[in-house]
């Protein structure tokens, strides 16, 4: 594996951990699951899950690969990756809506809940498309 290969699969890497810590995050705050994050050893999990995402929020943003390798992640599968993976996270955002909307028709859901549901999909969605699309390209690695 050479190096460029190690910085695309430190960067998928870093784009999953990103994403799952965003995830549970924002599910501890959900109104039905918060109560059982208030009290006790679990009550240390969400701060405990925000430091994550930050900290690989800050790796993804402040460590660049050197100038050559980024020019060499950057290539049209890349590209073709980054775009797919927005389309994905579009579809996924809308089909979270108008979820939320047959859910609010139905059951009584808090508007936040449905906002940080959109938000855990449409953030974490393309993140997780992408890196998947990076990490396994069609090699069968």
């Amino acid at each position: 594996m050479n190096t460029v290969e190690r910085h695309s699969r430190r960067r998928s890497t870093l784009l999953i951990l990103n994403a799952l810590a965003l995830i549970a995050w924002q599910a501890t705050e959900i109104s039905l699951i918060h109560r059982y994050f208030e009290e006790g050893y679990l009550a240390l999990l969400p701060p405990t899950l925000i430091i994550l995402w930050f900290i690989t929020l800050l790796a993804l943003l402040l460590k660049p690969a050197e100038r050559i390798f980024r020019q060499q992640l950057e290539d049209e599968l890349t590209q073709h990756n980054r775009r797919s993976a927005m389309i994905a996270g579009y579809w996924s955002v809308m089909m979270s809506t108008g979820l939320a909307l047959v859910a609010a028709g139905t059951v009584q859901v808090e508007a936040i809940d449905i906002a940080r549901a959109n938000l855990i999909v449409g953030a974490s969605v393309p993140m997780l498309v992408f890196a998947f699309l990076e990490r396994f390209d069609g090699v069968g690695q």
